[in-house]
C-alpha cells in the first residue's frame, strides 16, 4: 500500500501568531496505522523564505535538522519567494539587501545530502529573466547542483522520481502569470514550451501516463487557499474584492488566475489522491478536495518559513495555523 503521511511542524518564534485550527474529528473515519518498516522517502515543504531579510532562519534550521536525519532519502522542496522583489544585478546598490534572504536559505540547507528543489515564486521574478537566471546561478554555485527548477525560465513541468511509485511534477505558476511576451520559451518532455497552453497539455501527459504512481505537485501557487489571496481578509471591502475579481493578478480570483485554477486544476482533479503543494499565501493548510466518489485531491500550503504569517478563514479545511513552520510528507512504497 503507496501511502503519504502529512506532519505540519511547527517552530516557535516570538513574533508570530500561535493561531490554529484542526478539524474536529466527529464522524471522521479512524486514521489507519502506518506502515510497518522504514519511509521510502520523505519531502519537506517550506516556502516564502524572503519574509526572513537577514534574520535568524529558525524554520529552516529545524527543517534542515530533520533532513540531515533522513540522509539521502529526503527532499526539500522551496515553493517560490526566496526573494522580496527579485534578484538585481551583482553592482545594484540594493543588492546585498536583496540577497540576504537566499543567503541565508543557503547556509542553512548547505551539507545536506537531501536534493534540494527551488520552485520560483511571483515575487523572484521581478527583474524577468535575467533577474531569475542570476538567483539560478547564484544557488547552483552555492547548493552544487540543478537546484531552481522547472529550468530553463520556463513554466515547466519537470518530473523527478525520488522513490519508486513517487512523481514529483514541478511547475512555474510564477511563469503562468505573466504577460505573454515576458515568458521565456523552454523545453519539457522534448516538447517546446511557448504557451500556457503547452504546459497545460504535457503536464496532462504526465498525469494521464503516471497514473499508478503518487503524484506531488510542486508550485508556488495553490489552486485552493483559507488565506488572503483567496478572498479571506478582516477587511469587509477589501475580503469581497479579492474574493469576488481580485485585486490584483495575483490573488486567485483574478481572470488570469482563475484561468490557470481552472486548466491545471481540471488536469490535477483526475489523478485520484494527487497532492498539490504550494505556498504564496503565508499560511501552513491542509484541505482535501473531494471531487466524487472516485477522486479527491489533498491542497497543502506550506508559506510560513519566513516567520511572517496571515490571517486565514477556516471553510473546510482539515488543518490550518499561522504559525512559523514547514511540512513533511513520508512517503511509503509497497510492502
Amino acid at each position: 500500500m503507496r501511502r503519504l503521511v502529512l506532519a505540519a511542524c511547527l517552530v516557535v518564534a516570538g513574533c508570530a501568531t500561535t493561531q490554529t485550527y484542526v478539524a474536529p474529528l466527529d464522524g471522521a473515519e479512524a486514521v489507519p496505522p502506518l506502515p510497518a518498516g522504514d519511509p521510502a522517502h520523505v519531502v519537506y515543504l517550506a516556502g516564502n523564505t524572503a519574509d526572513l531579510g537577514s534574520s535568524d532562519p529558525v524554520v529552516l534550521r529545524a527543517l534542515a535538522a530533520q533532513a540531515r536525519a533522513d540522509g539521502d532519502r529526503a527532499t526539500v522542496v522551496i515553493l517560490g519567494d526566496l526573494t522580496a522583489s527579485g534578484l538585481p544585478p551583482a553592482d545594484a546598490p540594493d543588492r546585498a539587501r536583496a540577497e540576504a534572504p537566499v543567503q541565508a536559505l543557503i547556509g542553512a540547507l548547505s551539507g545536506l545530502d537531501a536534493e534540494i528543489l527551488v520552485v520560483p515564486g511571483d515575487r523572484d521574478w521581478g527583474y524577468g529573466e535575467d533577474g531569475l537566471k542570476r538567483l539560478e546561478d547564484l544557488l547552483e554555485e552555492a547548493l552544487d547542483g540543478d537546484v531552481l527548477t522547472p529550468g530553463d525560465q520556463a513554466g515547466g513541468p519537470r518530473e523527478d522520481d525520488p522513490a519508486e511509485g513517487l512523481r514529483l511534477v514541478t511547475l512555474d505558476t510564477a511563469w503562468w502569470l505573466l504577460d505573454p511576451e515576458d515568458r521565456p520559451e523552454g523545453e519539457a518532455e522534448d516538447q517546446d514550451i511557448r504557451t500556457a497552453g503547452d504546459v497545460a497539455r504535457i503536464f496532462e501527459q504526465i498525469v494521464r501516463d503516471r497514473d499508478d504512481d503518487r503524484i506531488v505537485v510542486l508550485a508556488h501557487h495553490p489552486l485552493l487557499s483559507r488565506g488572503p489571496r483567496a478572498g479571506y481578509r478582516s477587511n469587509p471591502l477589501s475580503a469581497l474584492v479579492t474574493r469576488t475579481v481580485g485585486a490584483g493578478r495575483q490573488d486567485l480570483a483574478s481572470t488570469r488566475y482563475r484561468g490557470l485554477r481552472a486548466s491545471l486544476g481540471r488536469i490535477a482533479g483526475s489523478h485520484d489522491r494527487l497532492v498539490w503543494a504550494a505556498a504564496h499565501d503565508r499560511i501552513l493548510q491542509s484541505d482535501t478536495d473531494i471531487l466524487s466518489p472516485l477522486y479527491q485531491q489533498v491542497h497543502l500550503i506550506s508559506g510560513t518559513a519566513g516567520g511572517q504569517t496571515d490571517a486565514f478563514g477556516r471553510g473546510a479545511a482539515e488543518y490550518l495555523s499561522a504559525r512559523p513552520g514547514f511540512q513533511r510528507l513520508t512517503y511509503y512504497a509497497d510492502g
